[in-house]
């Protein structure tokens, strides 16, 4: 699952994806399947940095959209408040 990669693989694998001789296009020199495999990689290293500085920005927007469904809550029961004077 790529939302639950342990930092330990994250690490082991950076030192591989630091390699300038680890690029799919040299890679790839050798064999199409290890070009896959090292984009993956690649993909995987690029999507744990961006996941783990979104995540709580996610996390912000979650708990503001709890404050604001209960503040449009607290202002309809003014509302309907309101139109029962009126």
């Amino acid at each position: 699952d790529k939302d639950n990669i342990p930092e330990k693989v994250l690490k082991q694998l950076a030192k591989y994806i630091a390699k300038p001789e680890y690029t799919p296009e040299t890679v790839g020199n050798q064999s199409k399947a290890a070009k896959s495999l090292c984009m993956w990689t690649h993909a995987m290293d690029t999507y744990s940095k961006v996941a783990c500085e979104v995540e709580p920005k996610r996390q912000k927007v979650a708990e503001l959209n709890r404050k604001l469904d209960a503040a449009n809550s607290a202002l309809k029961e003014k509302q309907d408040a309101l139109q029962k004077v009126i």
